[in-house]
């Protein structure tokens, strides 16, 4: 259920690991998890990468206002 706006923002959220030319590669959620994958950041038994950018995500700044973000952080509060 990630929307564009959610990828456009994840992929900004990402910046430092998805250089520009590449980012404009990344079309849709799962371009954005396989190129995740292929650089080791994203694996089945290794979430964090992923944790940490829904994270600071969920924090509000600027930078990532990702509406998964908010549903993905009241799901780790309530467990």
């Amino acid at each position: 259920n990630i929307t564009t706006e959610d990828l456009r923002q994840l992929k900004s959220a990402c910046k430092e690991d998805i250089p520009e030319g590449e980012s404009d590669h990344i079309a849709c959620s799962r371009d954005w998890f396989t190129y995740l994958e292929e650089r080791s950041k994203l694996a089945e038994d290794n979430l964090s990468y992923i944790e940490h950018i829904f994270e600071i995500s969920s924090w509000g700044d600027e930078l990532t206002r990702i509406p998964s973000a908010k549903k993905y952080k009241e799901m780790s509060v309530s467990q």
